[in-house]
Order: structure tokens, then sequence, then C-alpha cells
């Protein structure tokens, strides 16, 4: 298959389908629709030249906070999720029952002005439950 940025120029969203059909992998579905049931949000298409990750991704916000940043991948999808100071010592209480993938990422990636940019590949159930933990930490967002 082609690369997702290849696929798609800054030019012309690709449709959500369009977006699950690259993925191809029913987590990408359960996902979104928890998300959007949680927090009662709709997703937002964006196009990103960030280095780390750039082309065409899902934005989740509630009150103007990020909840999360979906990046399509072939098979699986990466989520960015960002720890604040607020969550941070929930986040580590939280890391023990979350799988080692996730445990490792969190010890791995280094705070900056206070945050912490978690890249996550959702490419399993716990992964994704683990994914949802987190986001669910930066619940004090104002609706």
């Amino acid at each position: 298959m082609m690369d997702w940025n290849a696929l798609y120029s800054n030019e012309e969203s690709p449709s959500l389908e369009q977006v699950a059909e690259y993925i191809n992998n029913p987590l990408w579905v359960e996902f979104n629709s928890r998300i959007q049931s949680a927090y009662q949000v709709k997703p937002c298409m964006e196009y990103s030249r960030c280095s780390m990750q750039a082309g065409w991704n899902i934005k989740y916000k509630k009150g103007g906070k990020s909840l999360c940043t979906l990046y399509p991948m072939e098979g699986y999808f990466i989520a960015l999720v960002v720890v604040g100071n607020r969550e941070l010592t929930e986040a580590e209480l939280l890391m023990p029952l979350c799988s080692g993938y996730v445990q490792t990422v969190f010890k791995n990636t280094k705070t900056g002005n206070g945050l912490k940019w978690l890249m996550l590949e959702v490419r399993d159930s716990e992964i994704m439950e683990n994914v949802l933990r987190l986001i669910n930490l930066r619940k004090r967002i104002p609706s």
C-alpha cells in the first residue's frame, strides 16, 4: 500500500471512510466511537507538516484543549496523548496498570515544558484501553 502522505496531498483531505479503509483495523472504529460518545466531540481532520508525523491526522478537542491526535498508519494508528503537569502524577500512578509497551514509551519520553508527548502505536486492545485511560486523565477539561 502507498504511504499515507503520498496518498493525500495537503490540497485534498481524505474522508473518514478513506482513513478507516487505509488503517483497516477494527480498533480504529471502536476507538473513535468510544471517544466521540465519552466526550461528545467530533473528529477534526487537519493537515500537519510536523516532522514527527506529517500528513493528514485526526484531532479530538474539548473546550479548546486537545484530547488526542490520531495518525493513520497501515494496519494500526498512532495516538498522540499529551500528559500535562496536572496529569503527570496520575499518569505515573496509572503506569503499573498499563502494558509493558506503554510503560516503556512513557518512561522514555522526555518531559518538555512540563509536558510529555506520548506517541503510542495502537496495535491491540490493551494499548487502546491504556490510551483511553490516559486521555481520561485530561477529563477536567472545561466543556
